[in-house]
């Protein structure tokens, strides 16, 4: 009988946001210069943090409620402590703009929500753990079909409204904007209280 090990939790719900948000994000982009982490092309803000957070209040109605969908993902891992904001910034990205594959480092939870994504656009693409080694042996020569098993990687579909949060060790990146569309998307942090103070 087969049984399921470690199983990678990611928390996927609808959300809504000011409508303006879209105007906001393009106005900071003309103002402020790029930062450049992950990002090949596009443009990509800021941090928001807890020092310059009454700066960015457009972003607060939208920030308090992935703060409570965040805090209902841990409880229902069972997590000890409390989550506390740590950091975020949005980007935007034009045709053929992307993210390299990375992790979140110093966080616990992590997630993106998309202000602006009209399908088709560039999806974010998840990796196991053990990716490198399911490249070296489970190779097209044995896996016959991919699914939640067998599959090196997962892609999920980035819409507008949709929030995914996930393990910030989880290795991820997002597929090349297929089209000349905005794609804006939310990315954040947060770290357990204990590590903030």
């Amino acid at each position: 009988m087969k049984s399921d090990l470690f199983k990678i939790p990611i928390w996927a719900t609808n959300l809504t946001h000011e409508p303006t948000l879209v105007d906001t994000c393009v106005k900071i982009s003309t103002t402020t210069p790029s930062n450049n982490r992950s990002n090949f092309g596009g443009y990509q803000s800021p941090d928001i943090t807890v020092s310059n957070y009454m700066e960015f209040k457009p972003f607060h109605s939208l920030l308090e409620k992935i703060q409570n969908a965040a805090s209902e993902f841990a409880r229902s891992l069972e997590c000890k402590e409390s989550l506390e904001f740590s950091n975020a910034w949005f980007n935007i990205n034009g045709y053929k703009d992307f993210h390299t594959p990375h992790t979140h480092p110093q966080s616990v939870l992590s997630g993106v929500y998309y202000i602006l994504a009209e399908p088709p656009c560039g999806n974010i693409e998840f990796y196991p753990p053990q990716y490198l080694l399911m490249h070296e042996t489970w190779n097209k020569d044995f896996v016959k079909n991919n699914n939640e098993y067998t599959a090196k990687s997962w892609k999920v579909e980035s819409k507008t409204g949709r929030l995914y949060i996930f393990p910030s060790w989880l290795l991820h990146s997002v597929n090349p904007q297929p089209n000349h569309n905005q794609r804006i998307a939310l990315s954040f942090n947060f770290k357990t209280i204990s590590a903030l103070h």
